[in-house]
């Protein structure tokens, strides 16, 4: 009389090609996953920016300032744009008086934001390498518009609004 086995479970053939055809779809996959990883911190990044630029936009237009034309950079320091390191400060008066305005002019760009740090995550600005403006230009009739200049070893990033 025959004995039947009854063997359940995966031999060891069959596991070694499980795990075969796993790290093919890794190795084509993860290339594809890392770059939309990074287009979608550029693209938070962007949005946190465009709080600035807003900021900036709403905050000039106050009739208690006086914001001569001209550019205002931030420059990224550890993927963070401090928001009282602007450039050209001493050009924001206050209207009353004319006295010097970067202060409250900060302040106000500060509670827009809701910090006095805007925090970014991609490559462009985080990375050892990074070297990242942003530049604020306010132009005749109190216009602004928004440049942004970002690069790092394997190559730039621009916007412009």
């Amino acid at each position: 009389m025959k004995k039947k086995m009854n063997n359940k479970g995966f031999s060891l053939v069959e596991l070694i090609v499980v795990i075969a055809i796993m790290a093919v779809l890794i190795g084509v996959l993860a290339p594809t996953l890392l770059g939309n990883i990074e287009k979608s911190r550029l693209a938070k990044d962007k949005d946190a920016i465009d709080i600035l630029y807003k900021a900036w936009q709403t905050t000039a237009s106050n009739p208690d300032y006086t914001v001569k034309d001209g550019t205002y950079v931030y420059s990224v320091s550890g993927g963070q744009i401090a928001v009282n390191s602007a450039s050209n400060t001493a050009d924001i008066k206050l209207e009353k008086d004319g006295t010097a305005g970067w202060t409250a002019f900060e302040k106000e760009l500060e509670e827009y934001i809701g910090d006095a740090n805007i925090k970014l995550s991609s490559k462009y600005y985080t990375a050892s390498d990074a070297d990242a403006k942003v530049t604020i230009i306010v132009t005749t009739g109190g216009k602004v518009a928004l440049n942004v200049d970002a690069k790092d070893s394997k190559g730039d990033y621009k916007v412009n609004e």
